[in-house]
């Protein structure tokens, strides 16, 4: 707890105040949730999101006692934890301004890499070769929209489930496989409780250095090349460093599971089955056809400028 403070008056913060707020947040908040039954969608115990509430309310408590008119949060603005911190610091303290700094102030984002790894599909029914082998397949997803209508779009049938459980799910038959990167599978122990690994490295999820937009632009040009150009090749170098990593995961899972890896056109069924997903979040307003093209393009290497 100390150093979470000393690190903050490194960092230039005149004063920090760091709360053990453990064991009111386990009396007050996961108790009563679980005595409840909160269920998250229909799916799953209310977990980091009971949070948010006793985090926003230590943090008016102390803006109020330090006599503070702002208080900010880490959110990106994107989510949900946005309106969880505002709406409760709103019905604390409404004389209190809230400053978001990455909605407010922008960011610049020099350069992104990959998060965690690339996901690969486990199951106990067979090797996935084609969608056509998904259909049916009872597979765990994350809570995103994206990878249940991805799983849809497979033919699978999601089941959305937090990651703890998964390893009990597949092991009583709850579920028939799941997906994510090879280093969870390892981490959880995915591969006790599973038959058969498939490497098509479908997705991953973005890893951006994102720094503060002022800032950046508060730079000269020549400085400006320079951050970039390292932050790529800093990023390169991570990503390097992770694409190894995952290699030798995966290797270890081979030892415990029989692997088989979809390659080159092998692919192209997958990407056809996925197409009606890219409408689907056209249609919605959050992205454009365009800018998956684009995208494709910076990805192979074709275009730099997304």
């Amino acid at each position: 707890m100390m150093t979470v403070g000393s690190r903050s008056v490194r960092g230039g913060a005149v004063k920090a105040v760091v709360i053990d707020a453990k064991k009111t947040f386990v009396n007050h908040f996961i108790f009563p949730a679980l005595l409840a039954d909160a269920i998250y969608e229909g799916q799953y115990p209310l977990a980091t999101a009971l949070s948010r509430p006793l985090m926003a309310k230590l943090l008016v408590d102390t803006a109020l006692k330090e006599q503070a008119s702002f208080v900010a949060h880490g959110c990106t603005g994107k989510g949900n934890d946005q309106v969880r911190f505002e709406v409760s610091i709103n019905a604390l303290a409404p004389n209190i301004k809230i400053i978001a700094p990455a909605r407010e102030w922008g960011f610049h984002v020099p350069a992104t890499g990959i998060s965690q790894g690339f996901r690969a599909h486990t199951n106990n029914k067979k090797p996935i070769r084609h969608p056509d082998d998904l259909k049916g397949l009872k597979m765990r997803v994350p809570s995103q929209e994206v990878y249940v209508q991805t799983s849809k779009a497979f033919g699978a049938n999601p089941q959305e489930l937090p990651y703890v459980e998964v390893y009990q799910a597949l092991q009583t038959g709850v579920v028939d496989g799941q997906d994510n990167a090879p280093s969870n599978f390892w981490d959880f122990k995915i591969h006790e409780v599973s038959k058969y690994l498939t490497i098509t490295n479908y997705a991953t999820g973005p890893d951006p250095l994102i720094v503060n937009l002022g800032w950046y632009e508060s730079l000269p040009r020549d400085l400006k090349i320079v951050f970039d150009d390292v932050s790529r090749e800093t990023m390169e170098f991570s990503d390097r460093i992770n694409r190894e990593k995952e290699a030798e995961y995966i290797e270890k899972i081979s030892n415990k599971l029989e692997v088989n890896h979809v390659r080159g056109g092998d692919l192209a069924a997958f990407r056809d089955a996925v197409k009606p997903v890219y409408q689907y979040f056209e249609e919605k307003g959050i992205l454009t056809l365009n800018e998956i093209q684009k995208a494709r393009e910076v990805a192979a290497g074709k275009s730099i400028e997304p």
